[in-house]
């Protein structure tokens, strides 16, 4: 029946597409025969912004064991974990197993060990494109000391080694205990500590603590307030999950604590930049 309390908000896509909203990071579309709440509907992720009715929400499928799954597209499937949402700390990866199908039988979990994803036990990232941010349990800061040179400065660790454009994660003794004792650090190609934003090959973008508190050069993570060229301070939000993308900036989305971001990253309430 019209008019009762079960209507729902039929709204817009980005490109045209007509969706509904469920509140739970998916959105339901028309199938093929264009009518809402019939057989062919179909549910799709909201995808990394947040956001339904946008370019990066993926579909739903159902597997041949009724079990819900996204095809990535390169040879694996995500599904959601116990919590049965998806989008979430608990989601699981599965390849496509043997037949090449996700979904069915063949598929086999990925399970992954703690750590860095590039691998390895120490602190270093390595230098290649896809170098993602991830400290888990199998990352133990490296130790070293610090040089200043005459532009900033470099660190090297006990073993003798000078980080070259790439990420470390470093033992920080000047740090006080509220700031922690380990932080990722950003090399340039010559060795330099870099401060302030950070681009990477992958298009992430990070923020780089400027400041000479003990903490300078430091990957940010969370909120932040920073000041821009004209003197005002804008709201930030840095990933704060060890997912391979920890201290990437959010950019148009929702944030975990759900306000809004525009495609810059910044804070914004009724579409308004909100600064100090």
């Amino acid at each position: 029946l019209p008019g009762t309390a079960d209507d729902e908000l039929i709204e817009k896509g980005e490109s045209g597409e007509d969706y509904i909203d469920n509140g739970n990071g998916t959105n339901t579309r028309p199938g093929s025969d264009g009518i809402f709440r019939t057989a062919d509907d179909q549910n799709y992720t909201n995808g990394a912004d947040g956001l339904p009715g946008t370019a990066d929400d993926k579909l739903i499928e159902k597997g041949e064991s009724g079990e819900l799954y996204i095809d990535n597209g390169d040879g694996t499937n995500t599904r959601p974990g116990p919590d049965g949402i998806f989008g979430t700390a608990d989601d699981q990866n599965y390849t496509n197993g043997a037949d090449g199908l996700p979904g069915t039988a063949d598929d086999t979990l990925i399970r992954h060990s703690g750590g860095h994803s590039s691998g390895g036990g120490n602190g270093s990232s390595g230098s290649g494109s896809n170098n993602t941010i991830a400290n888990g349990p199998g990352i133990t800061p490296v130790s070293g000391v610090w040089i200043q040179s005459a532009s900033g400065w470099q660190f090297q660790d006990t073993s003798g080694k000078q980080y070259l454009n790439e990420w470390a994660y470093i033992y920080n003794p000047y740090a006080n205990n509220n700031q922690g004792k380990a932080d990722w650090f950003r090399f340039d190609e010559k060795g330099e500590m870099k401060t302030g934003w950070y681009i990477d090959a992958d298009g992430h973008i990070y923020y780089l603590w400027p400041v000479s508190d003990g903490t300078r050069g430091t990957m940010v993570t969370g909120w932040r307030w920073i000041i821009g060229p004209d003197d005002l301070k804008r709201c930030y939000y840095f990933n704060e999950k060890s997912d391979g993308t920890k201290g990437a900036l959010l950019r148009r989305g929702k944030t975990p604590d759900g306000y809004i971001v525009n495609e810059k990253g910044e804070w914004v309430v009724n579409g308004v930049v909100q600064t100090k």
